[in-house]
Order: structure tokens, then C-alpha cells, then sequence
């Protein structure tokens, strides 16, 4: 039965493969492509990792990869060219850019005036006249070779902005749920594979002991770099992208539900990245693979998680005594990037917070906060060094999160007390409730009052985590169940005359459509309220036993707005 499904997969691999993708010249070297332009039939096969593959997936990967070999770099001096890719450089001044070179230090003197000789022999740099310099510094990468960097500060504050958007990668994982088969591809030195346009090249000139030069290709440095790589990668992949692939900047990402499947989508896309001539560097691509790491993630078909590789750096941290607002300030950014997969974060981490911010403006958000200078003094304490050493822990485990889909209900469990608010969006998945984000953060002054008004901290707790932050998840949802503890609606039931706030509160959930389901006498008010999370979902959920229904719920929103329609309402 095993090798009949295997004859069926190819037999389907092969008719996909003639009716859609190309057609091999019988009697040429070459092949057609999907728009016609022609190319020489692949004659080797790339250097990647097919060990985890069956005997006959492998002889059907190799096949394609050899058919498709012109998409990856044969060496290091293999770089693609991409001549789509023109990036244009706007100023809001014409005050020139004028820095002095840089001091070479003598031990590299000869190796650094070599790469710039090689630099003009590819053609990726030329001599300039311009009245602009950059200086130049250089530096080491990980496998001890030199890598030419420019110092485009100056020249990056003057540029005016390239609003394309980057993916959000929350989106992109919530893209990727249904898929068993993955393909990481990266490509090498990848901006220098697009152009500088001519009429900026002289923006980008750099000074260096023996004189003037400017890119012809796109460096590494500048400002709108980033934007302009992603809408080239966007164009050339074109239907593909978001279809059987995603793309981050140079990386993409190829999915499917299985093998067979999978090998078709990334011939698609290897012919695509041909066709725009892009290069892949195969060391850095993982093909074929059921787990695989992507944006600083694992993606697995069971969901993502925080890739241990980086967070392991993170131990380091539990030796860390910061001095400064400013050390503060980058630790909390440096564990932050994970915040989604521990529970309770900001709740956790409020202590540190307040280290950021002047005695009583311990607001939200950097408005409510103020900001203190970073070299300002802190007094790290005992108490500080045991949460940092906390949150690495919950990150050297951290928990695999689903993908959500969109077909089934979601349910949702808030928390509020003095000390923040929390979140946590779950789906019910082969017969169990999994987490599909986490979310929390700290109070404002004002917020910090509303526990003396009977229902008002846990109604803003729904508000917040419905209509903000998983609202791109229940904006469309047909239903879903809300669990928390006490009735958050008692704020709008127990108040004669809601004020514009709880008005606009009200309004804001009428869009959404959900029932809730609360324990009763709970008291909210104690002060160690991580204690009270639930770790077990579903015995939380079996203690909510009073309810408001749906359609409690729409009624007495629509009273509520009813009333302030009528005091709007003169006579």
C-alpha cells in the first residue's frame, strides 16, 4: 500500500509538473519558464540537508533541486542581480553629508584597502566625485571575515521615510496553521543583489584613505534599505506570497500540508526567484523540513514557539546587575522581544518598569511614564534580579503556542487586579484548550482608582483584550466565550449614569458577539494576583458557573447606548 501511495504522489508530481509549471526541451539544454524566458537545464545539485526524507521523497527532492539549480549560488562569488530592484535615496534638505575618513588600524591596513579593490572590481562600488562622505568602519563577522560597513547615521536622519510596510510576525505565524512541511530559504548578501538608482548613487559615497567611492549596489546601512528589498521580494513572488509562502525581508518561507504538495510549491518558488534573478546561499536554506527556525521562532505543525538557540543567550542575563536606566531600558528590550510567549508578562515584569520612569509617574505607555535619562543611576535590588532570573527561566522552556483557526470558536480568559491586567486567547484544538497568545500590561495612575468602582477594573479588563489586543482574532469570529472572575458587567449594571468613558467602552464591544461565563464572589481586590491565575484552564472553566448570555449581553449594550443617544437628545 506504501509504494502504491508513493507512485500515485509522483504520478501527481509529474503531471502538475508538465501541465503547469515548465516544459523541458527534448532535444536542448534548455527549459521554458512560466513567462516564456528560456535557461539552461540544471546540471547539479545544490548542497543541503535531505537526511530527514524517505529514499523516495529524497530521489524526488534531488530531481527537482537538480532541475532547479540556477536558483542557488554555486560559490560565495555567485552573487545575484536583481535589476527590478532600484532603490532611489530623497533627502529633505541639499545640505551635504560631510564626515572625514576614518583611521584604518595598521594590522588591517592591506586586507581593508584589498576589499575595497574588490569591491570595484565587481562593479558593487565605483570612484565618486560627490560632494557627500560617509566614513567607513570595518568589522569582523562570525567566520573571522571582514565585512565593509558605512556609517550612514547623518545621511539616514535626512532621508525621507519609505512607509512600505514589514509583515508583522505575529502574522505571519498566524498565517502558517494547517502546514506539516517547511522550507526556510535565505539568500546571500542579499541587498547587494539590487541596485542603487543612478541619479542617488552619489548619496551613498564613503571616504577612505585613498579616496572617494559610491555604491552601485544597495549597502548595508540605509535607511530605506530594508523597505525597498521587501517590496521587491513582494513583487517578484507576486501570487505566490501568502499563497503557498511568505517572505521577511530576504527570508522566505515555503509551506505545505504534504510532501508532495510541498515539492511543487517550492519548485514554484525556485522558478520564481530565477526568473527575477536572485541567487539562495544553500548553506543557509533548510529544505524539506517538519521543524524548522524562522524569525527567531520554531515552527512546527503543532504551532511556534521562542527558539531556544537565541533565548540561551538569555542566561546570561541572570548575571546581570544594570547600573543605569539605560541598561535597564536594553534588558527589557532584549527579553520583551519574547513577551508573547510568557503569561502575564508586563505583571511580572512591572517591578523593572518602574526602575524606567521618575517617582509617581509610573504610567503607561512612555507619555504616562516619562522618561528618565538613561545614564540615570538605579538601585538594583535583590527583588529585581530574582524576576530577571524568573522570566529567563519561563523562557528556557517556553511554550509551544497554536496556530489559531479561524474556523473554530475561540474563548478567552481575563484578569485584572491592581497590579495590571491579563490576558490569554484560547482555542480548543484535538479535544484541549491551547494558548494562542498571551497578553498584559500595567495600569495607568488613573486606572490604578478604578478597583474603588464595583466592576470597572474587570470590564475594562474585557474591553481591553477584546476590542485591542486579540481583536484582529474576535473581529470576525461568529461567537466566542468569555471566562473571568465576578460579573465585568456589573460596572454598567450597578452605575445609574455611565460617564463618556464607560459610554465609549460599551460602544466599542458592541461589534463583537460573545457570552460570558464568570465565578462569583470572587474577590479581585488582593494584591498577589498572579497567584490566582489559573494553571489549569479547564478546571477554571468549570468553576464559572453563572453566565450572561449573548443576547444579555447585546441588550444591555444597546441600552446603554440607547441612553447616551438620549442625553445627546435636547428636550
Amino acid at each position: 500500500m506504501q509504494h502504491q501511495n508513493l507512485f500515485s504522489q509522483e504520478n501527481s508530481y509529474r503531471s502538475v509538473i508538465r501541465g503547469q509549471h515548465k516544459s523541458w526541451c527534448k532535444r536542448s539544454k534548455s527549459c521554458i519558464l512560466e513567462n516564456g524566458a528560456t535557461r539552461e537545464r540544471g546540471d547539479w545539485l545544490p548542497s543541503v540537508d535531505l537526511s530527514d526524507l524517505t529514499s523516495e521523497q529524497r530521489r524526488l527532492a534531488k530531481q527537482m533541486l537538480t532541475e532547479e539549480c540556477h536558483a542557488f549560488a554555486r560559490n560565495d562569488d555567485d552573487l545575484g542581480t536583481i535589476p527590478t530592484l532600484k532603490m532611489k535615496i530623497q533627502l529633505d534638505d541639499d545640505v551635504p553629508v560631510q564626515k572625514s575618513y576614518i583611521s584604518v588600524p595598521p594590522p588591517l591596513y592591506k586586507e581593508v584597502k584589498e576589499y575595497v579593490k574588490d569591491l570595484i572590481s565587481r562593479g558593487w562600488v565605483k570612484k565618486s566625485q560627490s560632494s557627500y562622505s560617509s566614513p567607513m568602519v570595518c568589522v569582523r563577522k562570525k567566520d573571522g571575515t571582514l565585512r565593509l560597513c558605512i556609517d550612514f547615521r547623518q545621511l539616514n536622519l535626512k532621508t525621507i521615510a519609505d512607509r512600505q510596510p514589514i509583515p508583522r510576525v505575529q502574522d505571519i505565524l498566524d498565517s502558517l496553521g494547517g502546514n506539516r512541511w517547511f522550507s526556510t530559504l535565505d539568500q546571500g548578501k542579499a541587498y547587494h543583489q539590487g541596485f542603487v538608482d543612478e541619479p542617488s548613487q552619489h548619496l551613498t559615497a564613503f571616504i577612505t584613505p585613498w579616496g572617494l567611492y559610491e555604491w552601485v549596489r544597495i549597502p548595508f546601512g540605509l535607511k530605506n534599505a530594508p523597505a525597498a528589498f521587501q517590496r521587491c521580494m513582494e513583487a517578484c513572488l507576486g501570487d505566490l506570497n501568502n499563497e503557498i509562502c511568505v517572505t521577511y525581508l530576504d527570508d522566505i518561507l515555503v509551506y505545505g500540508e504534504t510532501f508532495t504538495q510541498h515539492l511543487l510549491r517550492l519548485r514554484q518558488v525556485l522558478q520564481r526567484v530565477q526568473e527575477h534573478g536572485m541567487k539562495l546561499k544553500a548553506a543557509k536554506c533548510k529544505l524539506f523540513k517538519q521543524q524548522v527556525r524562522y524569525l527567531g521562532r520554531v515552527i512546527t505543525s503543532e504551532g511556534h514557539m521562542a527558539d531556544p538557540s537565541d533565548t540561551a543567550a538569555l542566561q546570561a542575563l541572570k548575571e546581570t546587575s544594570p547600573r543605569t536606566v539605560g541598561d535597564v531600558r536594553k534588558l527589557m528590550g532584549f527579553i520583551g522581544y519574547y513577551r508573547r510567549y510568557i503569561q502575564d508578562f508586563s505583571r511580572l515584569a512591572k517591578p523593572l518598569y518602574d526602575l524606567l520612569s521618575p517617582p509617581g509617574k509610573k504610567g503607561k505607555g512612555k507619555r504616562g511614564m516619562g522618561q528618565l535619562p538613561s545614564k540615570t543611576q538605579v538601585e538594583w535590588t535583590a527583588r529585581h534580579q530574582e524576576i530577571i532570573e524568573m522570566l529567563v527561566n519561563k523562557l528556557a522552556q517556553p511554550p509551544v503556542m497554536a496556530f489559531p483557526e479561524y474556523d473554530q470558536p475561540f474563548v478567552v480568559h481575563t484578569d485584572a487586579s491592581q497590579e495590571g491586567l491579563g490576558a490569554v486567547l484560547y482555542q480548543r484544538q484535538s479535544g484541549k484548550l491551547r494558548v494562542i497568545s498571551y497578553a498584559s500590561r500595567c495600569l495607568s495612575p488613573a486606572e490604578q482608582n478604578y478597583h474603588l468602582h464595583s466592576g470597572k477594573l474587570e470590564f475594562l479588563a474585557l474591553k481591553w483584550s477584546i476590542t485591542e489586543k486579540f481583536r484582529d482574532y474576535l473581529f470576525y469570529a461568529p461567537s466566542f466565550q468569555v471566562y473571568t472572575d465576578n460579573n465585568p458587567l456589573t460596572y454598567v449594571l450597578s452605575s445609574a449614569k455611565l460617564n463618556a468613558t464607560g459610554q465609549r467602552w460599551v460602544a466599542e464591544l458592541a461589534d463583537f458577539h460573545f457570552s460570558i461565563k464568570y465565578r462569583p464572589g470572587r474577590n479581585n481586590s488582593d494584591a498577589d494576583t498572579l497567584s490566582r491565575m489559573p494553571l489549569q484552564i479547564e478546571n477554571f472553566i468549570d468553576e464559572c458557573s453563572e453566565e450572561v448570555n449573548l443576547c444579555a449581553v447585546q441588550a444591555i449594550g444597546a441600552a446603554v447606548q440607547a441612553q447616551a443617544q438620549g442625553e445627546q437628545c435636547p428636550g
